[in-house]
């Protein structure tokens, strides 16, 4: 419970909507502070139109796509690696859909740069990754497998551990099915983080993460206009991942 209501105040509208009502119902038991209250209020509404802010949302996301250096799929830094591991994200089983329509965008984008990391040195893809849907026959790994084999992977060099709907979950999946000494470690830039502080503190073998999805994809100025939709999003998985840190370092 205490998980979903943090999430639910990464989102800049929700943080915004929390505030003006919580000022709204002091309102009502300190009439002598309306002047506090809209205050605070018109403060919130500035912040929301803050993160609206391209020139923002870039600021906020920076520190934690930019920890880790791009490696792209022909460098040499991950080729000395035992295996590639990719970290699972959404799929929308929508059997409706094309099959590249039902992956999320950091899906697509982790498991299509794992797929030219192998055709730059062939060697093991390790899917983790169980049910994320409302089915219980869903098994995101199995699934992966699949679109990567499509792509022309060998189903020989993919191995599947259907579990975890976690970071830790999967990690501590791998760990329990299979021993490596270098992984090459493929997720979301704003993954990076968190990620590295759970494979430090709680493995023994060798990685090199590979950051993909990148959110800050161009420099961005300082400047202000209309609120941008696509602003708020990119401010929110800041503060998503800014929070996950948090609780990370908490539960140490």
């Amino acid at each position: 419970m205490l998980r979903e209501f943090a999430h639910l105040l990464t989102s800049p509208i929700n943080q915004t909507l929390l505030i003006v009502l919580v000022m709204y119902a002091v309102s009502f038991k300190f009439t002598h502070s309306n002047k506090t209250i809209k205050v605070v209020s018109l403060m919130a509404v500035l912040w929301l139109y803050l993160c609206s802010q391209p020139f923002f949302s870039y600021m906020l996301m920076q520190p934690i796509e930019n920890k880790f250096p791009v490696i792209k799929a022909n460098d040499k830094q991950w080729q000395s690696a035992d295996a590639i591991w990719v970290l699972a994200c959404s799929h929308y089983n929508n059997q409706a859909l094309p099959d590249v329509s039902r992956w999320n965008d950091c899906a697509l984008k982790r498991l299509v740069h794992a797929y030219m990391m192998y055709k730059v040195k062939p060697t093991t893809i390790v899917l983790t990754g169980g049910d994320f849907s409302e089915q219980s026959d869903f098994d995101y790994a199995e699934r992966a497998k699949t679109f990567l084999v499509s792509l022309g992977v060998e189903q020989s060099d993919i191995l599947t551990i259907p579990k975890g709907t976690r970071t830790s979950e999967e990690l501590n999946a791998l760990q329990s099915t299979v021993t490596f000494t270098k992984l090459a470690v493929v997720s979301s830039a704003s993954h990076g983080m968190r990620l590295s502080t759970l494979l430090d503190n709680q493995t023994t073998f060798e990685y090199v993460f590979i950051p993909v999805a990148h959110l800050n994809v161009n420099d961005t100025p300082i400047s202000f206009g209309l609120p941008q939709l696509g602003s708020i999003e990119k401010s929110s998985r800041a503060f998503y991942a800014y929070f996950a840190n948090i609780e990370l370092w908490f539960n140490e």
